[in-house]
């Protein structure tokens, strides 16, 4: 469907009018006139889902109001190849259940609008979306839909999976009852996802299907790869003190975000009393935690150690990474230091360590149980790629009501103009954004190289 504004006429209007009628009391003439009440119904569905209240009907809230390009007045169709079906789900947690997160709601004001604009993108590049959002984002419901579509696409259709939210990782226990590796989660509405069940879920779909996996989020782990360490907590603080109190302006003279230290440095870093916080939750949950996993409560003990899905799956980091500062428009500075013009506040999408700890330590056997009916599935027999919000060193950033990888991508793709593949995609993607967060490529299952060679969303 065509974006619509003030002066818009035509059937593409009357469906407009009639589904604002159906979600709200907007009593509107269905006449295909976008007229000044349309214009103020427009606006009042965008401030109740927390899009730019302008007025227009563009993609971003044609598709949070469920309207697909499928227009009987000949609105652009969608640009992938024919006879290929299409599913995309699209996932949006802009808050989190305090009561399984230890009183954490983890709160974001851009996830459901990321949500929102992949939609969009999906919807206009003729996929049949699905989108959960915050309360409805429970593992269930996210495993039922990968589910749903791995039933319904054969060899050579298309799934299509976004994430926007906070990230975090629930460690693994190996044979002989010693702090493995990590798994790296989505912070789902009721608990964790982790990636064992990610990759469980993905066996389930047919040799020859695509799966684009594209993920908006980071995790408060690190490079360090045993959980709960001193050293990882370090790291954590050096690397969330660079996030501190970070702001978005629009007028000149700003700075670019600096790149996180690396541990051990002897750069000093300020510790905010969050991190205070996260020492003392340290101190105690997280001990409590791992004797309970060396115990293995939960847990039935592998036959050797366990590597996650993500460090099994071959990893492409652009050897092309900006290293001078660039500007991303309403992205542009630090507040300490005096930035200057209107600010508004830079979120970061990882959960805190010292509450990641919390978590895995009251609900041990339920990560543990999880993890455990998880492995020994059959191989992944798809076609995977997946690009991922930042590096681990990184955190995933958000400003102005919006995930800024989730931005950038949007511009890329440009209206579906875009006509690279896959690695060049992620490449255009990272050229647009600022030291601070690079995204990260990984392709993956049987024949990755050729979804690699394709045009997203294709």
């Amino acid at each position: 469907m065509r974006t619509l504004q003030m002066g818009s006429r035509g059937d593409d209007v009357r469906r407009l009018q009639a589904r604002l009628n159906e979600l709200g009391d907007y009593g509107l003439a269905e006449d295909g006139i976008f007229g000044a009440m349309t214009r103020s119904a427009v606006v009042k569905f965008q401030r109740s889902r927390g899009l730019a209240d302008d007025g227009i009907a563009g993609p971003i809230t044609l598709g949070a109001l469920g309207l697909t390009d499928s227009s009987p007045t000949g609105g652009p169709s969608g640009s992938g190849s024919p006879g290929r079906r299409r599913r995309s789900l699209h996932i949006g947690v802009n808050r989190v259940d305090p009561a399984h997160y230890e009183g954490w709601d983890g709160a974001l004001s851009g996830c459901e609008n990321d949500a929102a604009t992949m939609r969009a993108i999906a919807t206009r590049d003729g996929f049949t979306p699905t989108t959960l959002l915050t309360q409805n984002a429970t593992a269930a419901n996210v495993l039922a839909e990968i589910s749903a579509a791995a039933q319904q696409l054969a060899s050579g259709d298309i799934f299509l999976l976004t994430y926007a939210g906070h990230g975090a990782q629930v460690p693994n226990v190996s044979g002989d009852n010693e702090i493995d590796l990590q798994d790296e989660t989505w912070v789902l509405f009721e608990r964790m996802l982790i990636d064992d069940e990610l990759e469980s879920a993905f066996s389930g779909f047919a040799a020859g299907v695509d799966i684009v996996l594209l993920s908006d989020s980071c995790h408060s782990g690190t490079v360090y790869r045993r959980m709960f360490t001193r050293d990882q907590l370090e790291f954590a603080e050096r690397k969330g003190a660079f996030y501190v109190n970070l702001s978005a302006t629009s007028g000149g003279g700003s700075r670019s975000f600096p790149r996180p230290a690396s541990p051990g440095g002897s750069r000093s870093v300020e510790v905010t009393a969050t991190t205070e916080t996260q020492r003392s939750l340290f101190s105690t949950s997280a001990a409590t935690f791992w004797e309970k996993l060396k115990a293995g409560a939960g847990w039935t003990p592998a036959s050797g150690p366990y590597v996650s899905i993500f460090d099994r799956f071959e990893r492409t980091r652009t050897r092309e990474a900006p290293l001078e500062p660039r500007r991303f428009p309403g992205q542009q500075s630090t507040s300490r230091g005096g930035g200057t013009g209107p600010s508004g506040p830079v979120l970061t999408r990882n959960m805190p360590i010292g509450v990641n700890a919390a978590v895995v330590a009251r609900h041990a056997a339920l990560y543990a149980g999880l993890q455990a009916g998880a492995r020994g599935q059959s191989a992944v027999r798809a076609n995977g790629v997946s690009i991922s919000g930042c590096l681990d060193s990184q955190l995933s950033q958000e400003v102005g009501g919006n995930g800024v990888f989730t931005t950038t991508l949007h511009q890329v793709w440009n209206s579906s103009s875009f006509s690279g593949n896959f690695r060049q995609f992620h490449q255009a993607i990272v050229a647009r954004m600022g030291p601070t967060q690079t995204p990260e490529l990984g392709l993956w299952g049987a024949n990755a190289e050729s979804l690699a060679a394709k045009t997203p969303f294709g």
